[in-house]
C-alpha cells in the first residue's frame, strides 16, 4: 500500500510539471490577482527509514498543504495556508526482568499528527512579461 501510493505521487508529480511546462506562459503578477497553491510533500523519512528494521512498522500520510494569495498592489500579495501530515511507528521489543528472571514482550509506538494554519506574505519580483 505504501509502495503504491509512493509511485503515485510520483507519477502524478512528473505528470503535473511535464503538462505544466506544455501548456504555461509566461504571465505577469499583478495587483488584485488571485493565486492557489496545493501540493503533496514527501513521507517522513524517519518513519521511511525505520520500517524495513525487524519488529518495525511505520504508516502516515504525506504533507499535503494548500494555500491561497491576493494581490495587493503589483508586488505584494497577502493570504493564508493550511499543511496537514500524519506519521505512526510500532514496534515491537522484549525485555528481561533480572529480579524475576521472566521476559515481557510488549509493543510500543507513537503516533503524530500535525495540522498547520498560518497567514503569509509573498513579494514579487516579476511584475511584467519582459522579467518573466
Amino acid at each position: 500500500m505504501k509502495k503504491n501510493l509512493l509511485k503515485l505521487i510520483i507519477v502524478l508529480s512528473f505528470g503535473f510539471i511535464f503538462l505544466n511546462g506544455q501548456t504555461a506562459n509566461a504571465q505577469a503578477y499583478k495587483e488584485g490577482d488571485n493565486l492557489i497553491h496545493v501540493g503533496v510533500g514527501f513521507p517522513s523519512l524517519y518513519s521511511q527509514s525505520v520500517s524495513g528494521l525487524d519488529g518495525v512498522t511505520s504508516s502516515g500520510l504525506p504533507p499535503i498543504y494548500g494555500s491561497f494569495e491576493h494581490g495587493i498592489n503589483e508586488h505584494w500579495s497577502v493570504g493564508g495556508y493550511l499543511a496537514y501530515t500524519s506519521q505512526s511507528v510500532r514496534y515491537n521489543e522484549q525485555f528481561i526482568n533480572f529480579n524475576t528472571g521472566t521476559i515481557t514482550t510488549g509493543t510500543w509506538g507513537w503516533d503524530l499528527s500535525i495540522f498547520v494554519i498560518g497567514v503569509t506574505g509573498d513579494y514579487h519580483f516579476a511584475t511584467d512579461r519582459k522579467s518573466v
